[in-house]
Order: C-alpha cells, then sequence, then structure tokens
C-alpha cells in the first residue's frame, strides 16, 4: 500500500483535491463557534444555540439522497468547484444578522450552507477513484477520514480564536474566504473527464426515481417481515 507522504508527494491530482478538502472543511466548520455565538448574544437562548446544532446536523442528512445521483451523472469538479462557490456567496449572508428578530436568517443561511457541503462531500468521494490508483486507494481513503476528524476540531478552534479575538463578522468574512480559495485549488485539478452517454437531467431523474422507488420497495418488505415475525410468534393457550 502507498504511504501517505508518497501519495501527496506523488499524484498531484490527488494533492489539490486533499488541500481543497482539507480547505472546505476548514470552511465548514470555522464559523460555527462564530454563528453559535452570534445567536447567543442576540437571543441569550440555550435552546436557540442548540436549535443551530439540529439544523447543521439535519440539512446534509436531508439532501444525502439527491447528492449522491449528483455525484453520479454530474461532472464532479464543476459539482465540487460550485458548491465552493455557493458557500461563499451564503456564508456572507451572515454578516446581515444584527438583531434578535433575523436570527431565522441565519437559520435559514446555515441551513443553506450545510446543505450544499451534503452535495460537496458525496462528488468528493465519488471523483476519488478516478484520481487514484488502486494501490492507492486504501490510503486515499485513510487519509481523508482522518483530515476529516482533524479538521473538525482545528476548524472549530480556529474559528473560535478568530471570533473572540476580531469578532464573529470577520470571522464570517475569512470563512467565505476559504471555500473560494478551495475552489481555486480544485479548478487545477485536470483529470481524464469521463464521458457520459446520456442526458444529465434525464439520468438524474431516473436516479431520483429509482431511490423513490427503493425506499417504497423497503416500507413494502419491513411490514412484510413484521406481519412474518407476528405470525410465528407462539401463542399462549388460555
Amino acid at each position: 500500500m502507498t504511504g501517505y507522504g508518497a501519495l501527496v508527494r506523488n499524484n498531484p491530482n490527488f494533492r489539490k483535491l486533499w488541500i481543497g478538502q482539507i480547505i472546505s472543511l476548514l470552511g465548514d466548520w470555522f464559523n460555527l463557534i462564530a454563528s453559535a455565538s452570534l445567536i447567543a448574544m442576540l437571543t441569550e437562548s440555550g435552546f436557540a444555540v442548540g436549535s443551530l446544532f439540529v439544523i447543521r446536523l439535519l440539512a446534509p442528512f436531508l439532501v444525502s439522497p439527491i447528492a449522491g445521483v449528483v455525484a453520479d451523472y454530474f461532472s464532479r469538479k464543476r459539482v465540487l468547484i460550485l458548491c465552493d462557490i455557493a458557500r461563499a456567496l451564503v456564508v456572507l449572508g451572515f454578516l446581515f444578522v444584527r438583531e434578535p428578530d433575523q436570527v431565522w436568517l441565519l437559520y435559514l443561511l446555515t441551513a443553506a450552507q450545510l446543505a450544499v457541503s451534503g452535495f460537496f462531500y458525496p462528488a468528493r468521494t465519488a471523483w476519488l477513484p478516478d484520481l487514484v490508483s488502486k494501490d492507492e486507494i486504501g490510503t486515499a481513503n485513510a487519509l481523508s477520514s482522518s483530515t476529516w476528524s482533524v479538521m473538525l476540531a482545528f476548524g472549530a478552534a480556529l474559528g473560535g480564536l478568530v471570533s473572540g479575538f476580531f469578532g464573529v463578522y470577520l470571522a464570517f468574512i475569512v470563512d467565505s474566504a476559504t471555500f473560494l480559495l478551495s475552489a481555486v485549488v480544485i479548478l487545477q485539478i485536470r483529470p481524464t473527464e469521463v464521458t457520459r452517454s446520456t442526458s444529465p437531467l434525464q439520468t438524474l431523474g431516473d436516479g431520483i426515481r429509482q431511490y423513490l422507488e427503493g425506499l417504497s420497495f423497503i416500507a413494502r418488505n419491513r411490514r412484510s417481515s413484521t406481519r412474518r415475525r407476528t405470525d410465528c410468534t407462539p401463542r399462549k393457550r388460555s
């Protein structure tokens, strides 16, 4: 198996994708403390702060079914760049949250940011096998997973320091810049694009339909399994 250092040194496409991942993850977690601090200052409510964390968890989960389809049928490089640009613009919207009655906007923008991130990471994961060899894929996946954990801690800590020393609004500006920097890095990747023989719009609709059919199949079989277990349960004699 290829070592981490050798992979980063010898594979420029992966190196750029990995650097883009680091910067994007930094952006995802950088404004966590800043946005939580802003809500706390405006509302002085623990429930309001807790709601922010719920939104951050739910938003990528809700878009995950569609995100997988998009990663399969569209240019992954284009998806990643568009996601970074979209997040850079969304994060700038945090600058307009100044009053308690504007906290709803912060929730909405947070949901949008994390929903877009929900498209970014499936596309990145799907693109990875196109950029590394079979011998490198295990190392690449391991490095990517460990990077997520490290950036979770480092990004939130750095965002907290910037918010504490320079204010939450500067933290939002820096956060927006990280996404633009990530887009610039990913733009430099020069892989061989996979040619798709079908229309993206057609295959996207087909993929969503197949996903819904899969959910329906699971629901039907779950009810059937429940009935079988009920029928097989021994009944007590009166």
